[in-house]
């Protein structure tokens, strides 16, 4: 299978399986979401910030500041149109058929950095990662803790890690965190500030 081919199926899956899957409170081994982006250092930053708002502005053809439904689902050229469709309603994250810029830059720093962390613990780079590999993770200091994280991101329990599977419940937690953790000092809309109109996407 072609790489390009197996990436957009991985997107694909992930933000299919993170518009299902509700965040939940944690079993009792396990640890709360905000304690695990802790330990691995997430912030929701990678250092691409001016790369994404260029795609941004490409992408807003119509220069208003948002992406519509039709500009980022029925114009836009990445992956095909069902795979676009479901990471427009991931990164849509007040579900108003728009996407703004702080949007579509917070989703593309989660997952983007979601993926670093994975792969500081692919030792062997293969793209999967297994119980031995997490418990290895330079991140985590204490085994006991990596393998109660190694289990939360486990969600069929095979004793693997795949991207799909990890994107999918790392897009649950951040979605599960208090408002205000994704504020960004330099975000020219508050949270909560977009007060564009509901309109369905058919419009």
């Amino acid at each position: 299978m072609r790489p390009q081919v197996l990436l957009i199926g991985l997107l694909l899956s992930s933000t299919v399986m993170a518009q299902q899957q509700e965040p939940t409170e944690p079993e009792n081994n396990q640890i709360s979401p905000q304690k695990v982006l802790r330990l691995l250092g997430a912030d929701g930053r990678t250092a691409s910030d001016a790369a994404y708002r260029n795609a941004f502005r490409f992408l807003d053809q119509n220069r208003d500041n948002y992406l519509s439904w039709q500009e980022y689902v029925t114009n836009g050229r990445y992956g095909s149109e069902t795979v676009r469709a479901a990471i427009f309603r991931v990164t849509d994250k007040d579900q108003n058929w728009y996407i703004t810029v702080d949007e579509y830059c917070l989703n593309r720093h989660v997952t983007d950095e979601a993926k670093e962390l994975l792969e500081l613990a692919d030792s062997n780079k293969d793209g999967y990662i297994s119980r031995d590999e997490f418990l290895q993770h330079p991140r985590l200091k204490k085994t006991k803790i990596a393998g109660r994280i190694f289990d939360s991101l486990d969600r069929n329990r095979d004793g693997w890690i795949y991207a799909a599977e990890y994107l999918a419940t790392w897009q649950s937690w951040v979605r599960s965190l208090p408002a205000g953790w994704d504020a960004r000092p330099d975000s020219g809309t508050p949270a909560g500030g977009d007060r564009r109109p509901q309109r369905r996407r058919d419009q």
